[in-house]
């Protein structure tokens, strides 16, 4: 089982009325995600695998 923590202190009360979470969008990419973890973009694609659900939006 997979757990994670999130802090919603300062999100709008509308913002955690969702139905999930996208932790990897437009406005936080991958690239900044590895470099607030001291990682590699890879490490944390490869580690998230089949457990993510994956939908992919537009792009090139």
């Amino acid at each position: 089982m997979d757990s994670i923590t999130v802090d919603v202190t300062d999100l709008d009360k509308t913002a955690l009325r969702a139905d999930f979470a996208a932790l990897i969008h437009d406005d936080y990419r991958l690239e900044a995600m590895a470099a607030d973890l001291e990682t590699i973009s890879y490490e944390i694609i490869t580690n998230l695998g089949h457990r993510a659900n994956w939908r992919y939006c537009g792009g090139v």
